[in-house]
């Protein structure tokens, strides 16, 4: 399989919530915005996309449970200051410095998906052979 590009779509009613979710907290842009389909997208090419899309023939709604969303980040602690802080968001795992190698918090998205926001860190012994 020569795979192009991969990215993920909730099947959701709530797609204007995420949309606008995403560009005010998370500084993503909006790449197609269609009445019952949105994609943002992330990074300094846009390369990073999320869709939301109301359910159009059949498909199920998103459960609202089990999926984390990984933000790589420059300076978490900015990031934690920014959106907890600054901008009132509830932190639902506290920033710390974990053992696998990252500094981190995490925070709900209108979904309830969680997402989780690190910078790199130095891992412990433990858990420094687990790097490939």
């Amino acid at each position: 399989m020569d795979i192009k590009d991969l990215s993920v779509c909730f099947h959701t009613t709530k797609a204007t919530e995420c949309k606008e979710f995403y560009v005010k907290y998370m500084g993503a842009v909006v790449t197609f915005d269609y009445e019952w389909y949105s994609v943002v997208a992330f990074g300094d090419k846009k390369q990073f996309t999320l869709s939301f899309m109301a359910p159009q023939s059949g498909e199920p709604l998103f459960e609202e449970k089990g999926v984390t969303l990984n933000f790589s980040v420059k300076n978490v602690d900015e990031e934690y200051q920014r959106l907890i802080t600054s901008e009132g968001l509830k932190a639902v795992r506290p920033l710390a410095d974990n053992p696998w190698g990252d500094r981190s918090f995490a925070i709900l998205d209108p979904l309830g998906n969680t997402l989780y926001i690190y910078s790199e860190i130095k891992p412990t012994t433990e858990f420094a052979s687990a790097f490939k």
